[in-house]
């Protein structure tokens, strides 16, 4: 499972938007760090790395 999360984050760093992440930051009072990918391309990312690793 430690290697899914360090090729996801990896993967998600690689698709960032540093100013939509600083947009959602701001939003949230800058209490979280943000790749910057709205929930449609980031969840269409994430699917594609799940099934390829047979979750």
């Amino acid at each position: 499972m430690g290697d899914l999360i360090v090729i996801l984050k990896e993967m998600l760093a690689e698709k960032s938007n540093d100013a939509t992440a600083e947009q959602m930051s701001r939003y949230m009072k800058n209490q979280f760090p943000f790749y910057g990918i709205r929930h449609p391309k980031d969840a269409k990312l994430k699917k594609h790395s799940f099934s390829k690793r047979g979750f």
